[in-house]
């Protein structure tokens, strides 16, 4: 796990400057800005919100989303892309997944999203994230996972 602050020792404290990992990523001019995946188990379904940023000329292209279990692939989710110069937008992309596996505590199932970015049939970005399909809500005085009751909180 690491820190956000230098600590553990005398001179953490007084350390300055780059003091862990560093990484620098390449960025073509149309990139995947960032993704948040919505899962609902209410509604059976999954949600990406996929932001993608142009620094350049206007493309026109494709988004995939793949999704796996493990090396499996399950789903292929797409969209078209059509960006103005300099232009950030979030795709939404939406899918009743019915028969997902969900992810609880005793069975901590996770799935890859592999999303991509291609124009004329050549991938310019992509990214990698890994989700569990579950959903968290209270109802009252009740925590519930994925529709079952895990704690009544009005006992504590």
């Amino acid at each position: 796990m690491k820190s956000l602050v230098p600590n553990g020792s005398w001179f953490g404290n007084m350390s300055r400057g780059i003091w862990q990992d560093v990484f620098i990523e390449y960025r073509s001019e149309t990139y995947i800005e960032d993704v948040y995946i919505n899962t609902s188990v209410r509604s059976r379904e999954l949600k990406l919100d996929i932001t993608v940023k142009n620094r350049g000329k206007c493309p026109t292209g494709k988004i995939t989303a793949d999704i796996f279990d493990f090396e499996d692939p399950l789903l292929n989710l797409s969209a078209m892309l059509s960006l103005e110069e300099h232009e950030r937008k979030v795709i939404t992309i939406k899918h009743k997944w019915g028969n997902a596996e969900y992810w609880s505590p005793e069975k901590p199932k996770l799935f890859k999203l592999v999303i991509s970015i291609a124009k004329d049939g050549e991938i310019i970005d992509s990214l990698c994230k890994t989700f569990g399909f579950r959903e968290v809500w209270l109802d009252g005085y009740k925590f519930i996972l994925n529709g079952m009751l895990q704690m009544n909180l009005a006992c504590l």
